[in-house]
């Protein structure tokens, strides 16, 4: 009964906001995801375990002509406490696990006054900021 109901709760309320969702998705704690913003991507075989006091956060948003994207490959884990945001692109490759807690943002190389194109590679805008892309 109670897995009939995530899986409602998952192909109503939270798969339509993923830009893809892959087959056999895992939702433990399905009410404590939190998906905001538009171009969120997560490939087959994900599991997604959130408690009420640590919600998962995927976050994208837009900033000017940069539209944030996330990109989940194959057999990701998200625990607990989770957040990732993006303002331009976050690939993450096949069977990644995000630990308790952990955070991964990348940073709005303009708020600093930094000049910043989509054609510049973004090794050379990492190498160019301390902090760029935050792992806590």
């Amino acid at each position: 009964m109670v897995s009939g109901f995530v899986n409602l709760y998952v192909q109503y309320h939270l798969a339509p906001q993923f830009e893809t969702l892959g087959e056999r998705p895992t939702f433990m704690g399905a009410k404590h995801v939190d998906i905001f913003g538009t171009g969120i991507n997560v490939g087959k075989s994900a599991t997604f375990v959130a408690t009420s006091d640590s919600n998962i956060r995927l976050t994208t948003w837009n900033l000017g002509e940069f539209d944030g994207k996330i990109y989940a490959d194959d057999f990701c884990l998200f625990t607990p406490g989770v957040r990732i945001a993006a303002a331009t692109e976050i690939k993450i490759g096949k069977g990644c696990m995000f630990a308790n807690g952990s955070y991964v943002a990348l940073m709005f190389p303009m708020l600093i006054g930094m000049e910043y194109t989509k054609e510049q590679n973004l090794s050379e805008i990492l190498r160019k900021l301390s902090l760029k892309i935050m792992f806590g």
